[in-house]
């Protein structure tokens, strides 16, 4: 109806309210769209609009602050109109925002019908950002008071202040130098490529990454990392934007620190002393979500060499609804005494220890498990198995038709080992080419050669 639409442009206010009034008293009118819109329906876009309602009687027709009309770039427009059916209350939001200064002019009219009457109010105050994540305490204009204003300005002059020289500093310093610092506070929605759409188009010629108010970060740190627009839905921790964030980050580094993003994992610190690795990764599987930060490096001599700790592996584990957790895990060997064995710690939800032989590389055949604790049955069954083996291995092994495999080692390039200490079933291929080139030597002819015919196992 184009003359509605006149009225509602020419007084807002008060059509608004006349309109409520007149639903108010046609209950059959009220009856209908009661059963309509009392109901459970997700928000769904129009343009600009967005239409939502719930099954307690709330409906909403908004335009939010990234649907925002913009008048050039000094002003958004945008707000809501909230009818709320089952306290029989309507009220209209106004938001002006001036990204210049960050600041938000925010009034509120509103209508409500109780004991046969209707109250009208109305409330403006000025709010610190856009309103899309949490922001200091709100300064109210109206109705004003003075008592009321002056200890509000009291308590948000220092922090206002504060905001001004820190979003100064890390603009000129640190966000306008480094992709790095560009990626990660427009991660966290203290910044934002002001020259840019969300679709990449040009918005602004003098455009480019500036800070936004971090008024909300200093009053409710949590409340503004958990807000939709940061690291949260619905309230709760979203491991999918912790993945987005860190996978986005860009690939730098300085002197031997290295960081590199894992797209759609996360994102690997490397070049610590020891070889240490720091990583943040997330996991989602399903509806469920799993947040990690892991510390660890994969091999450490210890003694000169004589015990090695091998793939030390720290880690702590958060869900959404911020359960943490802890992992953990090391190997501890030696190859210095003979046979090699090494020992396997590890934390999961539950305590593991294992002794096994060989080395983390070439584990051997020997293996015995003590935690999680399996019964005296199988420990007694795994520590026959591993005497066994461990006989086996001690005893030297003749080499026979049926069994033509050497199972010893000798690493002829240590000097406290000689040919002398070798069984003589063991092939020393090294010795046997290095006695053939001095044979060969005393031989005059030009075409020498050598022809190893072997079975192709290792020796």
């Amino acid at each position: 109806n184009p003359q509605v639409v006149l009225e509602l442009l020419s007084s807002p206010v008060t059509s608004i309210q006349n309109r409520f009034t007149a639903l108010i008293n046609n209950r059959e009118k009220l009856t209908q769209i009661t059963v309509a819109l009392a109901q459970n329906i997700g928000s769904h876009e129009y343009g600009n609009f967005t239409f939502s309602s719930t099954t307690n009687g709330l409906v909403r027709l908004e335009v939010l602050p990234v649907n925002a009309f913009a008048i050039g770039s000094f002003l958004n427009l945008y707000g809501a109109l909230v009818f709320d059916i089952s306290n029989l209350k309507l009220s209209l939001e106004t938001d002006v925002y001036c990204p210049k200064v960050g600041l938000t002019l925010q009034s509120t009219a509103g209508i409500q019908y109780a004991n046969n009457t209707f109250t009208p109010s109305f409330t403006s105050q000025i709010i610190w950002g856009d309103g899309s994540k949490p922001s200091a305490l709100p300064l109210l204009l109206y109705p004003f008071n003075t008592n009321t204003f002056l200890d509000q300005l009291a308590k948000l002059a220092p922090a206002y202040a504060l905001n001004l020289v820190l979003n100064a500093v890390f603009e000129e310093e640190l966000l306008k130098k480094y992709p790095l610092v560009q990626k990660i506070f427009t991660g966290l929605g203290i910044a934002s490529d002001k020259g840019l759409t969300s679709d990449n188009r040009l918005l602004q010629a003098n455009g480019g990454f500036q800070m936004d108010s971090i008024m909300g970060i200093l009053h409710d740190p949590l409340g503004w990392l958990l807000s939709d627009d940061v690291l949260g839905q619905n309230g709760m921790f979203s491991i999918p934007k912790l993945i987005q964030l860190l996978g986005n980050l860009p690939e730098v580094s300085y002197k031997q620190i290295k960081l590199k993003p894992v797209k759609g994992t996360g994102v690997t610190i490397s070049g610590f002393p020891y070889g240490f690795e720091v990583g943040m990764t997330g996991v989602v599987n399903g509806d469920t979500g799993l947040a990690s930060f892991n510390f660890g490096t994969k091999e450490i001599d210890i003694a000169n060499g004589t015990a090695k700790l091998s793939d030390l592996a720290l880690g702590i584990t958060l869900n959404e609804n911020y359960q943490p957790g802890f992992t953990g895990s090391f190997k501890l060997g030696t190859e210095k005494i003979s046979p090699a064995f090494y020992t396997t710690v590890s934390y999961n939800n539950e305590f593991g220890l294992s002794i096994n032989s060989g080395t983390p590389k070439e584990p051997g055949a020997i293996a015995l498990q003590l935690l999680p604790f399996m019964g005296w049955g199988k420990l007694a069954a795994e520590g026959a198995a591993a005497a066994g083996e461990l006989l086996i291995e001690l005893m030297p092994k003749p080499v026979t038709v049926y069994d033509p495999i050497v199972r010893l080692r000798a690493d002829m390039s240590r000097d406290d080992v000689s040919e002398h200490q070798i069984p003589p079933h063991f092939t020393n291929i090294q010795h046997a080419l290095s006695t053939a080139r001095r044979m060969l030597a005393t031989q005059e002819t030009p075409n020498r050669q050598i022809i190893l015919i072997t079975d192709g196992l290792p020796t």
